[in-house]
């Protein structure tokens, strides 16, 4: 089936387990030569390209879809993606906030916010990020991605609020269950434990999960 374009994209995931780069580039190329349209084709390419440190065949395939598809916001996710590679956040969140015109979602936020942060932006990116979760509280993913970067910068406070606006929709969510034991842990709060423990119940073998029990019982 030589014309078939999945099945072109689904053997260059064999080659790129097999670490074949160069055999999967050819099949994605193969892919996209039959059906120009297809994202996860192009994100993968993307991917591929990037990865052998491509970068001018990256852009060229990002522009390529900016012209073929000026409605959709692939093309300029994609060049951001390629520019975040190469650490230039700066035109990496000029695509980005072009994707996001376009089409705005919780993903691309994320990654608007990120490149405006490694851009020296973070007080814009914080500011995008919270106008984005205040019209909507629903967004779980984007929220617990908030989340976790005021972690690193050790805004316990805030990480903590986010988190505990997560369990209100999803009171079952590992992830926010555990990283809101750390951050109430470092406040030195009582319930830091309780967190813990509801966390560990729900995914006992996690070894984060093991990890921030074991600390929070090792320094109480």
């Amino acid at each position: 089936a030589p014309n078939n374009a999945t099945l072109h994209a689904r053997y260059a995931t064999v080659q790129m387990s097999m670490k074949d780069m160069p055999g999967a580039e050819a099949s994605l190329r193969k892919a996209l030569a039959i059906d120009p349209g297809m994202g996860g084709a192009q994100l993968s390419l993307l991917n591929v390209l990037v990865g052998q440190k491509k970068f001018p065949s990256a852009l060229a395939l990002a522009k390529s879809v900016q012209q073929r598809q000026p409605a959709s916001p692939n093309g300029y996710k994609l060049e951001g993606d390629v520019l975040s590679a190469q650490d230039l956040h700066a035109g990496a969140a000029r695509a980005y906030e072009r994707a996001f015109a376009l089409q705005p979602s919780g993903a691309l936020m994320a990654q608007l916010h990120g490149a405006l942060a490694k851009a020296g932006k973070a007080a814009d990116a914080n500011a995008r990020m919270s106008d984005w979760l205040s019209k909507h509280p629903r967004d779980i993913a984007a929220r617990i991605y908030y989340a976790s970067g005021l972690l690193v910068a050790k805004d316990y406070e805030g990480a903590a609020e986010h988190l505990h606006a997560v369990l209100r929709f999803e009171p079952s969510n590992v992830l926010a269950l555990n990283d809101l034991a750390w951050a109430s842990q470092q406040l030195k709060r009582a319930d830091a434990l309780s967190y813990a423990e509801r966390a560990y119940k729900l995914a006992p073998a996690s070894p984060a999960v093991l990890d921030t029990l074991g600390w929070i019982l090792y320094e109480n």
